[in-house]
């Protein structure tokens, strides 16, 4: 009957009655299944502070990105964090503004130029913020104290390495082959080489046996082939002389 009312349902061109009762509130559609926070945790799951933490894993990390065509994703990020440590001293001296200006120049020439190989694709106005310090004074370097430019910059590829690479990584070869160091024991893998060793063992002794068996036999059927051809020569003489005699 469901399936009957559905049919004609929808080929009856007949317009629905008009709704009596009043509309509901309206609520927001499966938020909680498309809400970032409510997602179940990755058994997989790794942080990025957790990889610079541990020197083989960061390694491995390196690695994946150079797979990836993504280290200058992570060098930006390294640039950054660097620069910020040193632009935030309440004190510079001259030289010290000259070597950061110099900090900021690299930047926009390595992740901000189009023709750059290492290129990382900003909003225009973090680009236009950054090439505005670059060209101008070395002593305007000390704006970015207050600017948020580099650090929106940093925002965007933090999300990058986080959101997309660090998933990415922990489903890769690089971090399972991680997750397998050390994995067995030298006490196992002592047992494992000596049950090797003694299959192999055992398998030379049986070759060796076999192979003499297939001789033994090999010698035995050309002994009884010899002796054979023996017999039928014998018979074939005696038929011949006694052939011979008949003649006679």
């Amino acid at each position: 009957d469901t399936v009957n009312l559905m049919v004609l349902i929808f080929v009856d061109d007949t317009p629905p009655e008009a709704a009596t009762d009043p509309p509901s509130p309206l609520v927001p559609f499966l938020q909680k299944y498309t809400s970032i926070s409510n997602k179940k945790p990755s058994v997989l799951k790794l942080e990025l502070k957790e990889i610079r933490k541990q020197q083989d894993l960061l390694f491995r990390f390196l690695n994946f990105l150079k797979q990836e065509g993504a280290v200058h994703v992570l060098q930006f990020c390294l640039a950054v964090e660097e620069f910020n440590d040193k632009i935030l001293s309440p004190e510079l001296s001259d030289s010290e503004l000259q070597r950061l200006h110099g900090e900021v120049v690299q930047i926009y020439e390595t992740y901000c130029l189009d023709e750059s190989i290492d290129k990382i694709s900003f909003d225009p106005f973090i680009v236009e913020e950054i090439r505005n310090i670059a060209a101008g004074p070395y002593r305007n370097v000390v704006k970015l104290q207050k600017m948020t430019c580099l650090f929106e910059a940093y925002e965007h590829v933090l999300f990058l390495l986080e959101g997309v690479f660090t998933p990415m990584f922990c489903h890769s070869d690089e971090y399972f082959r991680h997750l397998l160091k050390g994995a067995e024991s030298p006490t196992r893998n002592s047992r494992i080489n000596r049950l090797v060793a003694g299959i192999l063992s055992v398998f030379v002794v049986m070759s060796s046996r076999i192979k003499t068996r297939i001789q033994t036999l090999q010698h035995s059927s050309a002994h009884i082939v010899l002796r054979f051809t023996g017999i039928i020569s014998d018979v074939f003489n005696f038929r011949t002389s006694f052939s011979l005699e008949d003649n006679r």
